[in-house]
């Protein structure tokens, strides 16, 4: 068994930077992680200032930040080429730049990489936690390869965290994740890349809308997740699933856009319909978007998200 005074469950960026800050103040750190090597695909694709001070205090942030994208005009379109949001900030009232583009494989490659200067930092890829007892001394983690003996446990395993989950800690699925019904958690993914999927004409030539249009489908989850939180104060009203048809839901949300500029996206639910009532009104927006009946508008990042019928 493997003494160290860290273990840390996890080798995302928040795993990675963890065991450089540890390491440099002297302690032995484990970092494990289940997934043999990189998973290869961005996910993150933005830091800021503060986040690369913590990144300078680790000793990585001159290499790192050589690699991004810095205070650049970034723009949030539609898949018609219109505007949804600008984005644009050349401040460095910290000593970094405000407005940081990376990408995440070169990022979480290079935080690796450089853990090789510190041998007192041992990492396991491949090497799965299975379980953890922990007593007045400390933990032990148990794993797919060995048994781990750490004086701190941390748990840095992402959106679905088996440390959280054994401790029985809310939000196991996620730190501050929507609680979405299964109806609507396969869904997400479209979302995330509504934007770049669309059907082309033989005469549209234009480019494929740019992949960083992600922020848009993410904000209307967080809006979504909004509704949902309000649905749940009126989880003992029942509704009849054969009642609620998206196709009907969708032309009641037309009659209420009719003649009105905009409509606070929000606004357009009710919350003492529950969950199920809800999420069809949600499948119902969706597929206005779809079929571009409907648009969706936001005037600033991270602002209100407002509906408007689509105009010919």
């Amino acid at each position: 068994m493997s003494s160290h005074d860290v273990c840390i469950v996890g080798l995302g960026p928040t795993g990675l930077t963890l065991a450089h800050l540890l390491a440099r103040r002297g302690l032995s750190v484990i970092a494990l992680e289940r997934d043999p090597e990189f998973y290869g695909m961005a996910r993150a694709v933005y830091t800021d200032d503060e986040c690369l001070r913590i990144l300078q205090n680790a000793g990585v942030a001159d290499e790192l930040h050589a690699q991004m994208n810095a205070g650049s005009v970034v723009q949030w379109r539609h898949a018609d080429g219109s505007v949804l949001a600008q984005f644009h900030n050349p401040d460095e009232p910290h000593g970094w730049p405000v407005s940081n583009f990376l990408y995440q494989p070169f990022f979480e490659g290079t935080l690796e990489a450089r853990l090789a200067d510190h041998p007192q930092v041992t990492v396991r890829r491949g090497c799965e936690v299975t379980g953890f007892t922990q007593d007045g001394d400390g933990v032990t983690v148990m794993t797919t390869g060995e048994t781990v003996r750490a004086s701190f446990l941390v748990g840095a395993d992402g959106g679905r965290s088996t440390i959280r989950r054994e401790l029985g800690l809310s939000g196991a699925h996620g730190e501050g994740a929507l609680d979405l019904p299964p109806a609507l958690a396969g869904l997400t993914r479209q979302l995330l890349l509504a934007r770049l999927i669309r059907q082309r004409r033989d005469d549209d030539t234009r480019p494929d809308p740019p992949a960083y249009v992600t922020p848009e489908g993410i904000q209307l989850l967080l809006a979504m997740g909004e509704v949902m939180r309000r649905a749940d104060m009126f989880a003992s009203h029942h509704i009849q699933r054969e009642a609620l048809s998206t196709r009907e839901r969708m032309s009641e949300v037309l009659e209420r856009l009719a003649g009105r500029q905009f409509v606070p996206f929000v606004s357009l639910f009710s919350a003492s319909e529950g969950r199920l009532g809800v999420v069809v009104t949600f499948l119902a927006i969706m597929e206005l978007i779809k079929e571009s009946l409907v648009e969706i508008v936001q005037t600033e990042l991270f602002g209100p998200i407002h509906v408007k019928a689509r105009s010919e």
